[in-house]
């Protein structure tokens, strides 16, 4: 099982992408400053975790830190499990709370878990 630091840093790379993703292609000027439009840059969060986490296992933060979402049973994640864990991933409070296993109650929720790829 993935230790919660290496968690929080890949969630931490994930929104700072996600955020640059969306400043790059939804630019907001208020007073000729460049400033993030936050639906943007939640709807790249969203889109990035579903497809990646659909696809491979992995969103990008996921794969600079080593880290890989499985089911319990060890296969892929697959769509459903996607989608429910992007959702309430979305709410936060089930990110903050986890078991004696370290998985938070989104993973638990959807069956899943987030391992280590590499040491």
């Amino acid at each position: 099982m993935a230790r919660l630091g290496r968690r929080f840093a890949q969630q931490l790379l994930d929104i700072a992408l996600s955020w640059l993703v969306a400043d790059a292609f939804f630019p907001r000027y208020v007073d000729g400053v460049r400033q993030p439009q936050p639906w943007a840059s939640i709807a790249v969060y969203v889109l990035e975790c579903v497809v990646l986490l659909w696809l491979g296992g992995q969103t990008a933060g996921m794969r600079i830190m080593g880290l890989r979402v499985v089911r319990v049973d060890g296969r892929p994640a697959g769509p459903l499990a996607a989608i429910g864990r992007t959702a309430l991933t979305l709410l936060l409070v089930p990110v903050l709370f986890f078991d004696r296993d370290l998985r938070g109650l989104h993973d638990r929720a959807v069956g899943v878990a987030v391992v280590r790829t590499r040491t």
